[in-house]
């Protein structure tokens, strides 16, 4: 580093907190302990990505665009 720079420290704690804010602000879910995320149909018709959570359960998450709202993890069928 040479004389004279500045460097700007931005600590993981207070990154998490501001994502989690900005996530909020979107009505969105964050969703801990994802397991075997697997995409689908990412160009096609129904975007969405299936995970295993907690106790093992199967999820499927709908993608969604920017025109329709975000929707909370609904179990697989």
């Amino acid at each position: 580093m040479q004389r004279g720079t500045s460097v700007v420290v931005y600590g993981q704690t207070e990154l998490t907190k501001d994502l989690y804010h900005a996530r909020d602000r979107m009505k969105g879910v964050v969703i801990h302990n994802a397991e075997d995320v697997q995409p689908h149909d990412l160009t096609g018709a129904e975007p969405h990505v299936t995970y295993r959570g907690g106790w093992h359960r199967a999820h499927r998450l709908r993608l969604r665009d920017r025109r329709r709202p975000c929707r909370k993890p609904r179990s697989a069928r």
